[in-house]
């Protein structure tokens, strides 16, 4: 897919994987002039006056990384290995600089650098790489205005970015897990175990029934806004269950010819959305669940459509999420001319 924005399987750049190994990788590309880092602060990044993503160099990603540490902990706490990302006096907290290999673009090493509050320093625009109209944007908001590159790198840098920060310690025995293979897995320096960035899988449901498309209310959102079915997959669950399981929770309706449409990586916590069509076996016992799903409701390609095209007051997913891929081509195709089964409308 050309659109980064759209969910699937999006080749833009070269994660070369295969380099994550070397020695001192993060060492020796830090040390190269021509390197680029991908500035990360949660879930923003800085982008130039056009709204472009923004690649600098390790000098200036090195200045933002230590001013924020200055400010989160004090100057005295900035004292760690910039090559790893770990404090030297383990008994301060870590300082805020990590790198990480993302990959190549036409032969050029990218490098993530996660940087806790430089979003919010007084000037966090230092250097000739930065022009004061830079600004830091969310992954929600800049995402859908990217490129298919951009986008993709975006969506990697902000999913290993938290897992950095999140999982300094082992998790079996509390000691601190050093950084490995290029940012990509931690070895805990007490019991040696391995750690890898973890990534927790989604179903995300369309269902129809005819020429109708069910969808629901969640309890958090505002009036009038509706998507589709979604929920994590459960420990020894296959996916079809999970969408069978997920679908009946929330809407009380049982699926069938349940099909695969594609997926989309989104770090919200650190979710795979994998996303699915199924077909209704009876509309009539559609009705939420009244605690997660305050409404369902059955809309007709025409609805979706006026939707879409800002004649309705109707609130629908926009990009980059993939239940806007699986409504927005759903409403694309022809109606089937079938009479749909009696139900009502709204259940």
């Amino acid at each position: 897919m050309e659109d980064a924005s759209a969910p699937g399987p999006v080749t833009v750049f070269d994660r070369s994987a295969d380099e994550r190994t070397a020695p001192d990788l993060i060492a020796r590309l830090i040390a190269d002039t021509e390197t680029r880092v991908l500035l990360i602060d949660a879930d923003r990044a800085p982008v130039d006056a056009d709204g472009e993503l923004l690649l600098v160099p390790v000098d200036v990603a090195r200045d933002v990384a230590a001013r924020s540490a200055a400010v989160a902990f004090g100057a005295a706490d900035v004292s760690g290995d910039a090559t790893t990302g770990e404090s030297k006096a383990r008994s301060t907290p870590p300082t805020t600089e990590r790198f990480a290999f993302l990959g190549r673009r036409d032969g050029v090493a990218l490098l993530l650098g996660v940087v806790p509050g430089a979003a919010e320093l007084a000037d966090p625009t230092p250097g000739a790489a930065f022009a004061p109209s830079v600004t830091w944007v969310s992954l929600r908001a800049l995402h859908p205005a990217l490129g298919a590159a951009d986008g993709a790198l975006l969506l990697e840098a902000v999913s290993l970015g938290r897992w950095i920060l999140d999982a300094g310690h082992c998790a079996f025995c509390g000691a601190v897990a050093e950084l490995t293979t290029g940012g990509w897995a931690r070895r805990c320096t007490a019991c040696a175990r391995e750690h890898f960035p973890r990534t927790d899988p989604a179903v995300i449901v369309a269902v129809t029934d005819g020429d109708r498309i069910l969808l629901g209310s969640n309890a958090l959102w505002e009036q009038r806004r509706y998507s589709c079915f979604a929920g994590f997959v459960e420990a020894g669950e296959s996916l079809e269950e999970a969408v069978r399981r997920e679908v009946q929770e929330e809407s009380g309706i049982e699926v069938e010819s349940v099909a695969y449409a594609g997926s989309q990586a989104w770090p919200f916590p650190r979710s795979l959305m994998l996303g699915f069509r199924a077909r209704a076996r009876d509309a009539r016992t559609a009705h939420p669940d009244g605690e997660e799903i305050l409404d369902v409701r059955w809309f007709t390609r025409a609805e979706i459509r006026a939707a879409y095209a800002g004649d309705s007051d109707l609130l629908l997913p926009g990009k980059p999420s993939i239940a806007h891929e699986l409504i927005s081509t759903w409403a694309a195709e022809p109606d089937d001319g079938e009479p749909n089964p009696p139900a009502g409308e709204r259940a």
